[in-house]
């Protein structure tokens, strides 16, 4: 029987996936630079002279641009997974 990995639970999915996206990305040098970029920049965002209404469009635009880089690695860790399932399937023992 083929297991589909995209009808896991969200949550439980999200979860599995970020605590182990948060441990590799503690070890890796790139993604250490980048979230010191990203706190620079996240800083350097609240000094930009915006009113309301413009500061709320961009909060919302780079929320979207987070949520949806966020799915992406759920759906290419699903990939993978389903990937491995095909290729090492699981032998019934009897």
């Amino acid at each position: 029987m083929e297991q589909n990995f995209l009808h896991l639970p969200d949550d439980a999915m999200s979860c599995s996936i970020r605590r182990r996206c948060h441990s590799l990305q503690q070890q890796d040098p790139i993604s250490q630079k980048d979230l010191r970029d990203l706190q620079h920049l996240e800083q350097a965002c609240q000094l930009l002279p915006l009113d309301t209404q413009q500061r709320r469009l961009l909060n919302d635009y780079l929320a979207c641009l987070g949520s949806l880089q966020e799915r992406e690695v759920e759906l290419a860790y699903l990939a993978g997974a389903e990937d491995a399932a095909q290729l090492f399937p699981l032998q019934n023992s009897k």
